[in-house]
């Protein structure tokens, strides 16, 4: 796990995922305007109100942990194509390293809690294409044993993501899913963290 990349590259990160999130929130903003203007987009069915859906599914964390991230989320259509829900989830890493001579096994758990938002693009009456963001908390609890002693610190920190993907509508009432996800955590133990995750999920509309 190369949890100490260069502070140069963190910051670049930052600022470009940044302006990620803040170009998926604009388009969100604007798309519904011209939907609106020119009429809903094929393969969205109209809505009368808000509908909920719930749904999880697993990314592959690549870059940075190399672990699988596995989530759940509830939330609501406030349109065909937008999307408000919460997101929680769970990611572990294990390592054991020797440093000087000494053995050293560090137990790495992250629990992410989200708030998103994703805009629809509709290709095929089927398939469709997503787009969005999320802001939120992650707690980061790290346990480091070496020489029969061991010690902990666990916290609470600021993150965000960005994701974008395939929607497949195999019923009006079941979906599937598969994109790809960045997550950034501010500083969890002086270090920043960010990784791009792969993989797909399911979600059931009511």
């Amino acid at each position: 796990m190369k949890r100490f990349d260069l502070k140069i590259r963190h910051n670049l990160q930052k600022t470009v995922m940044k302006k990620i999130i803040s170009t998926c929130f604009t388009l969100a903003l604007i798309s519904p305007l011209y939907a609106e203007q020119y009429g809903t987009s094929p393969g969205l069915p109209p809505s009368d109100s808000m509908s909920w859906f719930v749904g999880g599914g697993a990314d592959y964390m690549f870059d940075e942990l190399e672990e699988f991230y596995f989530y759940g989320q509830v939330g609501f259509k406030v349109s065909p194509e937008s999307a408000l829900f919460l997101e929680a989830g769970w990611v572990g890493s294990e390592d054991d390293m020797n440093i000087q001579g000494v053995n050293v096994s560090a137990d790495l758990d992250i629990i992410p809690v989200t708030l998103n938002y994703s805009y629809e693009f509709a290709i095929t009456d089927e398939l469709s294409m997503y787009l969005g963001g999320g802001l939120g908390a992650a707690n980061s609890d790290l346990e480091v044993s070496a020489q029969g002693s061991s010690a902990s610190q666990d916290e609470w920190v600021f993150m965000m993501q960005g994701f974008a993907g395939l929607i497949y509508e195999f019923t009006p009432a079941f979906e599937g899913y598969a994109g790809m996800r960045y997550m950034w955590l501010d500083d969890p133990f002086d270090v920043a963290l960010d990784d791009w995750g792969i993989g797909a999920g399911v979600r059931f509309n009511f």
